[in-house]
């Protein structure tokens, strides 16, 4: 569907997730109820857990929302493994990712100068 193609959400963020792509007619793994489609990440490193935020947020602000996520870590010796973060924890990593933008607004919002 698109690779490094720039999102940009209506809540104010934006960034280039790697992959959005669809996998025919088959339902993968972690997606909300069968979708097909996916926003997948490639790292060069053992994936960490804020990698669920992340796709999260390019999941959330594409206009394929919600969709599964998944990452792929490539490792020296040409093998890789792809780790897909679970549907059932979507809707509270879109809550937690929310928080963060919150937070992240709340704080920049005091480190402007006042007039």
């Amino acid at each position: 569907i698109a690779i490094e193609k720039h999102i940009a959400s209506n809540l104010g963020y934006a960034g280039t997730p790697d992959l959005i792509c669809s996998f025919g007619k088959t339902s993968i793994p972690g997606a909300i109820d069968g979708s097909r489609r996916a926003v997948i990440d490639f790292k060069t490193g053992k994936p960490q857990a804020a990698a669920a935020l992340q796709l999260i947020a390019y999941a959330g602000g594409s206009s394929n929302a919600p969709i599964g996520r998944m990452t792929c870590e490539l490792k020296a010796d040409g093998e890789y493994n792809l780790v897909v973060w679970p549907a059932k924890e979507w809707f509270g990593d879109w809550r937690a990712w929310l928080g963060a933008l919150s937070l992240y607004s709340w704080v920049e919002k005091r480190r402007r100068p006042r007039p």
